[in-house]
């Protein structure tokens, strides 16, 4: 099954002008612990019919 891309989560990170993270606090790396995204299940795909031959 596969899935469309929704965005980033407004409920976690906050709104796409004000987006929140948490980072590691490192000097080397610097990574965010979490990310949460939302997906929904993508339309099926409409498969080709027979070829008449």
């Amino acid at each position: 099954m596969s899935t469309d891309f929704d965005g980033i989560s407004e409920e976690h990170h906050g709104p796409a002008a004000d987006r929140r993270y948490n980072y590691l606090r490192t000097f080397i790396l610097r990574g965010v612990t979490k990310l949460h995204v939302e997906c929904t299940p993508a339309a099926p795909a409409q498969l080709p019919g027979p070829r008449g031959g």
